[in-house]
């Protein structure tokens, strides 16, 4: 391997991890979440609502360990949390919003606010 191919899987690598970063950093800009008197919103860029979701048809809103609890071995994992719609805005977040609805093809969602206490505290 010459010295001018290794600078460029170097380069490549680089540029790779610095857009995976820039992503994950950029999560947060990108969905966002709204509690209104109604209903829970997750838009685009605050601008454009993806699921809208009466609070009348939320049944549960649990504060979860966004990593640990989601994974099959752990011992508070349940089946929804492996179905579940996912709406990461922080990623690295420790913890998430685990949210249950009566009805709908897809009733459990998992969120990432930035403070999940608070938003719980806004739904019910």
């Amino acid at each position: 391997m010459e010295a001018g191919e290794f600078a460029m899987i170097i380069l490549a690598v680089l540029i790779f991890l610095l857009m995976f970063i820039g992503n994950l950093y950029a999560a947060r800009y990108i969905v966002r979440y709204t509690v209104g008197k109604e209903t829970l919103r997750i838009e685009l860029f605050g601008l454009f609502p993806v699921r809208r979701i009466k609070l009348e048809d939320i049944v549960e809103v649990k504060i979860i360990s966004a990593w640990i609890d989601t994974l099959p071995f752990s011992k508070e994992f349940r089946l929804p949390f492996l179905i579940a719609e996912r709406w990461p805005s922080y990623v690295f977040q420790k913890k998430g919003v685990f949210v249950r609805k009566k009805t709908g093809v897809s009733r459990f969602l998992i969120l990432s606010p930035e403070n999940p206490e608070e938003f719980t505290n806004k739904i019910f």
